[in-house]
């Protein structure tokens, strides 16, 4: 960012305390206001910063104006650490904006954006079988479960010639139990077989 936006350098008011990134303070180590060049981080922690990206985001859809405010103003950081809000000036008055300033730019960090990358991956179970989602663990469980009901006799499937007839009693006598529909039967149990071959 940079160019003639008012700021004035502000810190942590409680610096060394563990806080909810949202309830921190600041305050203005600088009595004076002065101009803003550079790079600088847009800090969202606090202040406006969040309802402005989602303006932004609203208008390159779009969607309908975000009508809020936030009169903590924006605040940005650089990479010594240093806050600074952001001000506007109107003729004798200043006062913290809730706008970044027409001549800034919004850039993304390539390590900004390889963090995201790695938030949504989703690591593949064969690589490590361990992890497992546990919607598929549950449903693993009731299909076992079924099993076992067969085996001990309490479910009333007294014959079956193949799986595929084991299946179909299965998801018949169970119907409605999530994971034990004919569909993820016969997708689960051949896995099943096939990791004991």
């Amino acid at each position: 960012m940079c160019g003639t936006t008012l700021i004035c350098i502000s810190t942590l008011l409680d610096a060394g305390k563990e806080l909810d990134p949202e309830k921190s303070r600041f305050f203005n180590k600088d009595v004076q206001l002065s101009y803003l060049d550079g790079v600088w981080d847009l800090y969202l922690g606090a202040g406006a910063a969040h309802l402005y990206l989602r303006s932004l985001r609203q208008h390159d859809s779009n969607g309908p104006n975000i009508t809020g405010t936030n009169l903590d103003g924006i605040f940005v950081r650089d990479e010594t650490g240093d806050f600074a809000e952001l001000y506007e000036k109107d003729g004798e008055v200043e006062y913290p904006t809730n706008t970044l300033p027409t001549d800034s730019q919004l850039v993304i960090r390539v390590s900004s954006m390889q963090d995201l990358i790695k938030l949504a991956e989703v690591p593949d179970p064969k690589s490590n079988p361990a992890e497992i989602h546990p919607r598929t663990e549950a449903s693993y469980q009731r299909i076992v479960a079924a099993l076992l009901s067969v085996i001990d006799g309490t479910a009333p499937i007294n014959s079956y010639v193949n799986d595929r007839q084991l299946i179909e009693k299965l998801a018949e006598h169970y119907a409605g139990y999530s994971g034990l529909s004919k569909r993820n039967l016969e997708k689960r149990l051949p896995e099943c077989r096939k990791s004991i071959d």
